[in-house]
């Protein structure tokens, strides 16, 4: 549909852009400066917005997906860290 198709190039020009980052940058879900983070963009083509923190924020419509993301990394990293 056409809305579909606006939503991906959306979300295409939006990843496009949020790749690049600077060494101040840091990543939303993991914590980590954005330049260490394994998930910052995906290099498949693929804009699934799980694989691609640079599109993470806590804000709009997407805010409460990324919080719970974040919350069950700060958690596992916990869990690791005690074991």
């Amino acid at each position: 549909s056409t809305l579909l198709a606006i939503i991906q190039a959306r979300q295409e020009k939006g990843l496009s852009l949020n790749k690049i980052h600077c060494d101040m940058c840091f990543c939303y879900v993991c914590d980590v400066p954005a330049k260490d983070c394994e998930h910052w963009a995906s290099d498949t083509g693929d804009v699934h917005i799980r694989g691609n923190h640079c599109l993470a924020c806590d804000k709009g419509n997407d805010g409460s997906m990324w919080k719970k993301e974040r919350k069950r990394r700060k958690k596992d990293t916990n869990s690791e860290s005690s074991e």
